[in-house]
């Protein structure tokens, strides 16, 4: 059974250069989890040929009932090789630190939470899907497993909570997953006309933390399994004047940070004179982004007998009729002019929130959004 580093230490340890000399904490063990023992639900372990252990899964997409004729072989052997080289980087950081140590700070740390679920040998999906983003090369797979464990660390991923966003954002949120395409992946639609270069310093973190938690959320929730991600970049109607870069680029390398996820990124929208130009820079990307990126109009996504899904999936500023409940914040999340939230949420940081969002809409539109919450939100108490 391998030792993990203690607690202390995995909050300090280093990723990568950034992190070289970071103090390290009180040494401990963090207790792996069980060694697999059998199968469980849906999954098989067996002998492979060459003596390697295989572990099999059935992916499931949508109704529990609905089993999908795609498997997933895990070879476990595999799996524990990039497990021992990370864990064993890690203790090189530790015996070097010990003589060089400095004060940590922020972008020393890496997720504990993210390290635990690589590391757990009775659930290696997690550690397989960036295997198999890597094309089973061990080397590279554990330079992205370090990577993100710093990225998700930097970017609140393990931290960032529903309750830390108000209502009215929550209902004009320019991203979400409005449905599923035809062959049941979810869609995540992000708006990128609504991505404006804000005039205050709060309004893009604010935006970037609710983003990270829309779709490690879905991450989370389907951290044992398979399942992947449809991304529907809508830029229609965006100027290069209006669209923020930087933050644009920040959207594309959350690609990154969930590996073996992306089943495809629809970019629509852009003007007719643009496509050539957006193809060719897809053309540049590495051969795995290549495959995934697609610039194309809706029309192309929701007609014919080729399309990926359905109007009814498109949100209704998008031009669809998708149902609106996929803006609906959990009950538990504030309104903004609740106690203390109203402190925080003032009316110059919302103002801030909807100039950066240009969630345009007239005043009936965004109170049936609001009625629908407050109702929403009645249904849930009478279950309580």
């Amino acid at each position: 059974m391998v030792n993990l580093l203690g607690s202390q230490v995995v909050a300090a340890a280093a990723v990568g250069r950034e992190a070289q000399g970071a103090k390290m904490g009180q040494k401990g063990k963090l207790v792996e989890r069980a060694q697999l023992k059998g199968p469980k639900v849906g999954e098989k372990v067996e002998q492979a040929s060459n003596g390697r252990v295989r572990f099999e899964t059935v992916e499931q997409s949508g109704n529990k009932d609905n089993v999908s004729e795609m498997g997933e072989k895990i070879d476990c052997d595999l799996v524990e090789e990039a497990r021992q080289l990370l864990l064993k980087e890690f203790q090189e950081f530790n015996s070097s630190s010990n003589t060089n140590s400095k004060d940590s700070n922020s972008k020393g740390r890496i997720s504990r939470v993210h390290l635990e679920q690589l590391m757990d040998k009775a659930r290696p999906q997690t550690c397989w899907r960036y295997l198999r983003e890597n094309n089973l090369q061990v080397g590279n797979s554990v330079k992205q497993m370090k990577r993100n464990l710093f990225w998700r660390e930097q970017n609140y991923v393990d931290t960032v909570k529903a309750g830390d966003f108000v209502k009215e954002f929550w209902l004009k949120a320019p991203i979400g997953i409005t449905g599923t395409t035809r062959d049941g992946q979810p869609i995540l639609w992000v708006t990128g006309k609504n991505y404006r270069k804000p005039n205050g310093n709060e309004a893009k973190p604010f935006i970037k933390r609710f983003a990270i938690h829309s779709i490690f959320s879905w991450d989370k929730e389907n951290q044992h399994n398979f399942n992947k991600l449809v991304l529907v970049f809508d830029v229609t109607a965006t100027t290069f004047r209006n669209l923020d870069l930087e933050f644009s680029s920040w959207l594309v390398t959350l690609r990154d940070a969930l590996p073996y996820r992306i089943q495809a990124i629809y970019i629509i929208g852009i003007p007719y004179l643009m496509r050539p130009i957006i193809r060719l820079i897809i053309s540049w990307l590495p051969e795995n982004y290549r495959q995934e990126c697609h610039c194309c109009q809706l029309s192309d996504l929701t007609e014919g007998e080729q399309a990926v899904f359905g109007l009814d999936q498109v949100p209704v500023e998008a031009g669809g009729r998708a149902d609106d409940k996929w803006r609906l914040a959990p009950s538990q999340v504030p309104w903004a002019n609740q106690p203390k939230v109203s402190d925080k949420f003032n009316g110059k940081l919302l103002a801030e929130i909807d100039s950066a969002i240009c969630f345009n809409t007239s005043a009936e539109r965004l109170e049936q959004l609001y009625q629908m919450q407050r109702n929403f939100d009645q249904q849930q108490a009478s279950r309580h």
